[in-house]
């Protein structure tokens, strides 16, 4: 006899899996800074200053070497060679098909090697990347006109991506929203239950309009992680985004996926409009990168269920990762409150502004 119990072990038992897959459940060991040294030294011929930054599931340091700046990564022990290959085989494909924004350019070891394993507790793969200048978008003040020129850009960077194929660009991801399904098991971990009762409205939302339409959306490889500390921007430039970075959540998926990840990290930037802000960049990216209006509509109820992912995921990794929870929480820590505005306004209204952007847009 099945009951519900062993219902919700089996839920569970596949969102952690998940997790895992995704590097998200285990804390990682950090890699010495001496061990990282001696590699750029020995692989790279480089030597210099290194500092190590803080990241949700790796290890990353700038290396200031001759005046010189770098970005040296170092893949979590989930990502496998093939991921870490997709990701910097994007960064190429891009630098030959889009010249208008910046994406970082791997740098070869001495014998022309992309890549140096790493073995510490588990194997790892290293990296080194050119070093983009310019603004955290995260940092800067933004006008509606911005947020459309950001919103164009990113739409612009799919549209240079339609053609890109991997053999390893279907990989198992968290954050691609396809999983919704299997992971919403995890509200039932929330303590707070006006948390859990936010959560089960965007994730029953989403169930119920997107999942069913999936099947029938344009999917693609796409960047996956457009969020305001992933764009680099410069107040000089007609064009304001300068450049892109960060393609560690890069996978193939539903395209409608890449905007509602953008418009989830805007929603409840104004405080008399919560949606304001996210359909500002809305416009600019339907401006680029056309889709039916049926089909943009759905973007509305993909926001939320990305927030509200986001927002569960976090408080669940938060408790369980203390060496990562300030990293954590510092990128969710309104999620709660942003998610109970956009909530709070009618999907009805919400999803006509977008059926009048996709039907009407032009930049």
């Amino acid at each position: 006899m099945i009951t519900n119990d062993s219902v919700n072990k089996s839920r569970l038992s596949a969102a952690f899996c998940l997790l895992d897959e995704s590097g998200l459940v285990h804390g990682t060991d950090e890699v010495p800074s001496a061990l990282v040294e001696n590699i750029l030294n020995i692989r790279y011929g480089l030597e210099g200053e290194l500092r190590r930054l803080s990241t949700e599931k790796d290890d990353s340091f700038i290396l200031i070497c001759d005046g010189l700046y770098y970005l040296v990564k170092i893949s979590s022990p989930a990502e496998s060679r093939g991921v870490v290959e997709m990701q910097s085989a994007i960064m190429k494909w891009l630098n030959h098909h889009t010249a208008a924004w910046e994406v970082q350019n791997v740098i070869s070891t001495l014998d022309g090697e992309s890549l140096v394993p790493v073995h510490t507790t588990s194997l790892r793969y290293m990296r080194v990347l050119t070093y983009l200048s310019g603004d955290i978008l995260a940092t800067v003040p933004v006008d509606e006109a911005k947020l459309t020129l950001t919103g164009r850009a990113a739409g612009e960077i799919d549209l240079a991506l339609r053609g890109f194929a991997h053999q390893h660009d279907l990989r198992p991801l968290v954050w691609d929203l396809a999983n919704i399904p299997t992971l919403t098991i995890l509200q039932e971990e929330l303590t707070d239950e006006t948390h859990r009762a936010l959560a089960a409205e965007a994730f029953e939302r989403f169930t119920r309009n997107v999942v069913p339409l999936m099947g029938e959306l344009e999917t693609q490889v796409i960047h996956g992680d457009f969020s305001p500390y992933n764009i680099l921007v410069s107040a000089e430039s007609a064009d304001f985004v300068s450049g892109i970075i960060d393609f560690g959540d890069a996978v193939r998926t539903c395209v409608i996926f890449e905007p509602a990840v953008s418009l989830c990290n805007l929603l409840g930037q104004w405080a008399d409009d919560p949606w304001g802000a996210p359909l500002a960049y809305l416009r600019g990216y339907l401006s680029s990168y056309k889709m039916s209006p049926a089909h943009a509509v759905l973007i509305a109820d993909a926001a939320t269920a990305r927030l509200a992912l986001r927002a569960v995921v976090s408080q669940w990794r938060a408790q369980r990762l203390p060496d990562r929870r300030e990293y954590i929480e510092s990128h969710a820590k309104h999620d709660w409150d942003n998610l109970a505005m956009a909530l709070a306004t009618p999907v009805s209204d919400v999803q006509a502004r977008i059926h009048h952007l996709s039907a009407t847009s032009s930049f």
